[in-house]
């Protein structure tokens, strides 16, 4: 039923834009621990921002920094989750700049409006870049790691920006190469027939300044780009919630962007794994 369809789009889009938090599982305990030291005794600053959308800078700077790197987490997941990431680049030298995106860690909030847009979220990268770059590394996980190639290009999206991120290299754990993989997995979870995702497709398109989703591929977004970024990215074979697949086609089409496969950490292994931080450490360290 034509009513029916539309509501469940709606409710889909509803969902699709509210991240909740989500607890750790158990596994990742012991690691989120050291996490926290590692907070408490290495973050010099905690900046609190409204603009485009309450949003947190979780500042790690190091003496005689030799450059900066912005650190930016996944959908329902936060900056602490990144620490084993943010120490590496610390210890290479590098001032770090972690975000708590809006609705989430320690921005979330319990009463307004619990929904976050993609444009809120770059602009939160710009934002991050205004006051505290010019950035040369950017290392994202999942959602985060859609989100900083994306702000590469910012001003191609949407006529909203008229900036850009500048980087020299950057990071994708696990990250999505389309908006509209991750609207197909999305979809799928919630058993949405063919009529109902073409409702949903068009209620996300109404908030996107394209005419089709696929036309938000970072590769061919990236290929328009007057700037050669160097691309890392690194992927679980096994990865239920973004498929390795997705990387791997980025790396086919790009031709400055590496892939790395790691066997068996599904989707948040990557953040707390030693062979991948050492992975990172090598393709930061070496230009």
């Amino acid at each position: 039923m034509p009513l029916l369809s539309s509501l469940k789009a709606r409710l889909a889009y509803r969902i699709f834009t509210t991240p909740l938090p989500v607890a750790a599982p158990p596994r990742f305990w012991p690691m989120l621990r050291q996490a926290k030291q590692y907070r408490q005794h290495h973050r010099t600053h905690r900046h609190v921002f409204s603009e485009p959308a309450k949003y947190i800078v979780h500042e790690h700077t190091v003496n005689d920094a030799i450059g900066r790197a912005i650190v930016v987490h996944g959908w329902m997941s936060k900056a602490l989750y990144m620490t084993a990431h943010i120490k590496w680049l610390n210890e290479l030298g590098y001032s770090v700049y972690a975000l708590d995106l809006p609705r989430h860690g320690d921005a979330f909030y319990l009463f307004g409006n619990w929904r976050l847009y993609w444009q809120q979220t770059i602009g939160s990268i710009l934002n991050a870049q205004a006051r505290f770059g010019p950035f040369d590394i950017g290392l994202g996980h999942s959602y985060g790691a859609m989100m900083l190639p994306y702000s590469t290009v910012a001003s191609s999206v949407s006529n909203e920006f008229s900036d850009n991120l500048t980087l020299q290299k950057l990071i994708m754990l696990a990250g999505p190469t389309s908006l509209n993989s991750i609207v197909n997995l999305f979809g799928n979870i919630l058993r949405l027939n063919e009529s109902e995702q073409k409702l949903f497709k068009a209620r996300i398109l109404k908030e996107t300044p394209v005419e089709e989703i696929e036309d938000l591929e970072i590769a061919t977004l990236r290929l328009h780009a007057t700037d050669d970024l160097e691309i890392k990215c690194i992927h679980a074979d096994n990865d239920r919630i973004v498929k390795y697949e997705d990387s791997q086609r980025l790396c086919e089409q790009l031709p400055y962007a590496t892939l790395s496969e790691m066997n068996g950490l599904g989707h948040n292994g990557l953040l707390f794994n030693a062979n991948v931080t050492n992975i990172c450490r090598d393709f930061v360290a070496h230009s």
